[in-house]
């Protein structure tokens, strides 16, 4: 099967570990287009994040982790946006480095790509 040119891999296939700095930049460029847009559905384009990530940066992997900390939050703020305030870093960096698998578009999957029990308590050990 091919990668899938939105999200960059082959469904079932791990997503590689990328820097915590890169996911955090994404992230918060997410962040930044949702609060100045707010209710409203923004793309943005890979040569955005690609100027605001490192050189060399695997651009697929990093927005795709840092989307599947933006779903964390978004399910369960209770328990993200504490962590988000006060570890920060650590969720950033257990979203970089968790073994992660893509995901495949159209297909049903029940929970996360990755094991957010492992996530939260990689988080909280930090």
């Amino acid at each position: 099967m091919d990668p899938h040119p939105l999200f960059g891999g082959v469904a079932g296939e791990p997503v590689p570990m990328v820097g915590p700095e890169d996911v955090k930049a994404a992230w918060k460029l997410a962040q930044e287009v949702k609060k100045d847009h707010p209710g409203e559905h923004v793309g943005i384009g890979l040569e955005i994040f690609e100027r605001t990530c490192k050189p060399g940066a695997n651009i697929p992997a990093v927005t795709y982790r840092a989307g599947m900390i933006c779903m964390l939050q978004h399910v369960a703020p209770e328990l993200m946006d504490p962590l988000l305030q006060d570890k920060l870093e650590a969720v950033f960096r257990a979203g970089a480095e968790i073994p992660m698998e893509w995901i495949g578009v159209g297909m049903e999957r029940q929970g996360f790509p990755f094991d957010a029990e492992d996530f939260m308590r990689r988080v909280r050990e930090a």
